[in-house]
């Protein structure tokens, strides 16, 4: 009990918040704008082959699982290998390639941003599209500025949790103290309480005794000496 109420003193006391960066939203918006590019790209040109809707498929549930339940650079490997095949069955897949860059640079596996980034390059000069290396560099500082606003928010509630529970444990000591105080008290109390008995014991119980022996000695003697008695 004792330990809730000190924790909850702890921190009202520190009066610190920290924001929290929401960037799996910010992942998923920058994921969904580009699938939602393909899909309009699908939509304008009509004709599309049931292999890329497939790979499209495929492409969707990879990172759909990656997001949800196992977000790994394995996964992201897995997801950067179905956009190249894509972009092998249609050249309108180019744009994805900003996916893979920004989740190997936000994992900070930085050799899977090399081969993303050639592909990056020779889909831009062969396609003539500058606007896909510039879209993909945004991504990937953007990858970065978000992945540096994790590690230092990280840094951040570490710091938090450190001094919440110093805190804890300096209210913790100063209960025990006072604890102790009352203790102290009560053993003084008690100290002197033995020592004023112990005086009373020592001198008018000493005092009655004498005078209860003398008392004694003088009545023995009232019948053989009645005057010496007195």
């Amino acid at each position: 009990m004792f330990g809730k109420d000190v924790e909850c003193k702890v921190i009202s006391s520190l009066g610190l918040y920290y924001p929290k960066l929401d960037e799996v939203a910010v992942k998923h918006i920058i994921k969904l704008l580009f699938l939602i590019y393909i899909i309009v790209l699908f939509a304008i040109h009509g004709d599309v082959p049931d292999r890329a809707v497939l790979i499209f498929t495929l492409i969707i549930g990879v990172n759909v699982f990656k997001e949800r339940f196992y977000d790994t650079v394995y996964v992201t490997l897995a997801s950067f290998i179905l956009i190249c095949i894509a972009i092998w069955l249609d050249r309108n897949f180019t744009f994805l390639l900003c996916i893979p860059i920004f989740d190997f640079i936000y994992q900070k596996r930085y050799l899977g941003v090399f081969p993303v980034a050639i592909m990056g390059l020779y889909f831009t000069l062969e396609s003539r599209l500058p606007s896909l290396i510039l879209i993909m560099s945004l991504c990937g500082i953007l990858a970065l500025v978000m992945e540096k606003a994790k590690a230092k928010e990280s840094d951040y509630k570490n710091k938090f949790d450190e001094e919440r529970r110093l805190r804890y444990e300096l209210e913790l000591t100063k209960f025990k103290l006072l604890n102790s105080a009352k203790d102290i008290a009560h053993l003084t109390e008690v100290s002197e309480r033995n020592r004023i008995a112990r005086e009373i014991h020592d001198n008018v119980g000493h005092g009655i005794a004498g005078i209860l022996i003398q008392l004694q000695a003088a009545d023995k003697l009232f019948d053989r000496n009645e005057k010496k008695s007195k």
